[in-house]
């Protein structure tokens, strides 16, 4: 069975976020409302890499200064979770 991951990530600047799911439309629809509230940067990545899926790909991602979201076809995070806890979460993002 195909398992999806969406992550929103800041290149160091605060805390990436991880979702997962079993399709790629549930994925970019919890990452879309994590975000929904988040700044503007977040959510126009989100926007623009869902606007731009397609399942054919194993993962794509779209990434500008440093915001980015992706998605990827695996079975776990490439980090544990535990990994990015010392820091500062992104203003406004919904991390639980």
């Amino acid at each position: 069975m195909t398992h999806y991951i969406g992550t929103i990530y800041f290149l160091g600047k605060y805390r990436p976020l991880s979702v997962e799911g079993e399709s790629l439309d549930e994925v970019m629809v919890e990452l879309t409302r994590r975000a929904q509230e988040a700044p503007e940067e977040v959510r126009e990545r989100v926007k623009t890499l869902w606007l731009n899926s397609d399942p054919r790909y194993g993962g794509q991602s779209n990434e500008h200064g440093s915001y980015g979201a992706r998605w990827v076809q695996e079975d776990e995070p490439a980090f544990p979770h535990d990994t990015w806890d010392s820091m500062p979460p992104c203003p406004n993002l919904i991390y639980n």
